[in-house]
């Protein structure tokens, strides 16, 4: 560590490009190794056995990209007998938890790579009378002051979320046009306040659902949702914008989410991000009732068909128990079992598997870090804070099981190449006769071929220079 912090501040010539290049413009210099399919418990069927084993295979095709790192010598040649590590410091993809912050909570999700969060800002708590807005409360509950930064980041959600429970009572009685332009405000006020701390808004929540009452008017709804739109492209042009779905299959809408996202799509409405909540196959806290039924192949052909909006897909909510407060035939979970921890850690494991195995799923939230904040009962992934159950430790795993390291010498023309999961990489280069260092960083995109050049200064070199210098 001393010779790192010693020679940090020695001259180095990185060049990084990663969007020029296809994969196969080089041959490799390190081999890819195999992934090792994941075990699943004698209780998964075949069928389904053979659908996580394809989905693996897509993961290790779609979020991997590859790094071509040219080591030279202080004189510009190939740099001989050095050695190259790397280590993924953080991942393009969001691993996120919908819970409330609480220190001890929150540094055993960090501790497993989780890198998103969620802060439920809808417009009745928010702006409870006309122009009196409260933010400071929220933020604090949520993380907003301490969690997002350079590797974390945040949704902003609810926003604009037509439920009778979740609209201030002076609202309810506004017309379609006066309440577009109390949105403007609202939302024009909360991205100017948040501005940097959160990076995706999601404007529009659950337009579809049966007990939003929203599409009594469907022009008017696309008015409302333009003026939300629009308000954050004026405040926050950088972050994304959401439009979100609860039962993305169908269960209890209005309108079936996929073919309303197919209608504002053509409607012109700008947004960046389909969210789907998958609360199937589960238990509802309130109350208490099972869940609707669905395959994990139906669920992953769900991902397929949002995917052709050309979208990028949040999963903004997935949750199953770790025990049923049921009874009876209503007890039962998936795969015909009673729910247990073990249940709830190979559900989790096989929807994460299906959903990050399709590229344009961006993101993945479970709902609740603890049994107290999960939406589903028992469905948090603490019992309390600082007691994680099996679950928890099931998504450590995927995490690990989707980040990469590793260690190779550079061939003779000083160069290695790599493959890993997409995302920013610590890359030390050591001189092997000197145990000299240089550290910096790099990022691998997805299906891209990035070029790091690390020129090694004259201190750091065993290597004597050529005879014309």
């Amino acid at each position: 560590m001393r010779h790192v912090q010693k020679f940090l501040i020695l001259i180095v010539l990185l060049l990084i490009n990663g969007c020029a290049l296809t994969a196969n413009t080089v041959r490799p210099v390190q081999p890819v190794e195999e992934t090792q399919p994941q075990i699943w418990p004698s209780f998964v069927p075949a069928h389904e056995v053979a659908l996580l084993n394809a989905a693996e295979k897509k993961i290790v095709q779609q979020r991997q990209g590859d790094l071509l790192v040219t080591v030279q010598n202080a004189w510009g040649q190939p740099a001989k007998n050095v050695e190259v590590r790397w280590a993924q410091v953080n991942r393009s993809f969001r691993f996120g938890v919908d819970t409330p912050f609480e220190p001890t909570v929150w540094a055993d999700l960090v501790r497993i790579g989780i890198n998103h969060s969620v802060a439920e800002l809808d417009w009745r708590n928010t702006q409870p009378q006309i122009g009196d807005l409260r933010l400071d409360d929220h933020v604090k509950a949520w993380g907003l002051n301490v969690f997002p930064g350079k590797r974390n980041s945040a949704r902003a959600a609810g926003l604009v979320w037509l439920n009778k429970e979740r609209m201030p009572d002076w609202v309810k009685g506004l017309t379609a046009t006066e309440k577009a332009g109390a949105i403007d405000w609202h939302i024009t006020r909360l991205a100017e306040q948040l501005r940097g701390q959160v990076s995706v808004w999601e404007v529009l929540r659950e337009p579809t659902a049966l007990d939003a009452g929203a599409l009594e008017n469907n022009g008017d709804l696309l008015k409302m949702a333009r003026s939300a739109t629009s308000a954050i492209r004026e405040s926050d042009p950088v972050s994304a914008i959401m439009v979100s779905f609860k039962n993305p299959l169908g269960e209890g809408q209005e309108v079936n989410p996929l073919a309303f996202s197919n209608r504002i799509l053509n409607a012109g409405l700008e947004y960046d991000v389909i969210g789907l909540e998958y609360l199937y196959n589960g238990v509802d806290r309130n109350p208490s009732r099972v869940q609707p039924k669905r395959s994990l192949a139906a669920i992953s052909q769900s991902f397929d068909d949002f995917a052709l909006l050309g979208k990028d897909i949040h999963v903004t909510g997935i949750s199953v128990p770790s025990h049923s407060p049921l009874t009876g035939k209503k007890a039962t979970g998936y795969w015909g079992r009673t729910w247990s921890p073990e249940l709830q850690s190979t559900y989790l494991k096989a929807f994460y598997t299906l959903a990050f195995a399709n590229k344009s799923v961006r993101a993945i939230v479970w709902h609740g870090g603890t049994d107290l904040e999960s939406d589903v009962p028992f469905g948090g992934l603490m019992t309390r804070p600082g007691t994680p159950k099996q679950s928890y430790h099931a998504l450590r795993e995927l995490i690990q099981r989707w980040s990469s390291t590793g260690v190779a010498k550079v061939n003779n023309d000083g160069r290695l190449r790599f493959r890993a999961f997409a995302g920013e990489y610590h890359v030390v280069v050591t001189d092997l006769e000197t145990q000299r260092q240089i550290v910096t960083t790099a990022e691998i995109g997805e299906q891209q071929l990035g070029d790091l050049i690390i020129k090694l200064p004259n201190e750091l070199t065993h290597e004597d220079p050529p005879a014309e210098y």
